[in-house]
């Protein structure tokens, strides 16, 4: 029984830390995402002010 209940909570801490690794990469993801997207809004509005001169 104690063998059981080792191992009922190595797959729990297993399927844990894969879903927190899941959720961490995906809010890195969103936050690269979110930093391009910034990034790219800033560079087109100083070229269209540039442009606009």
């Amino acid at each position: 029984m104690d063998r059981l209940t080792d191992a009922i909570a190595m797959i729990l801490g297993v399927v844990l830390g894969a879903i927190g690794a899941l959720l961490l990469a995906c809010v890195l993801l969103f936050a690269a995402y979110a930093l391009l997207a910034l990034l790219v809004h800033v560079a087109y509005r100083i070229a269209t002010r540039r442009r606009n001169r």
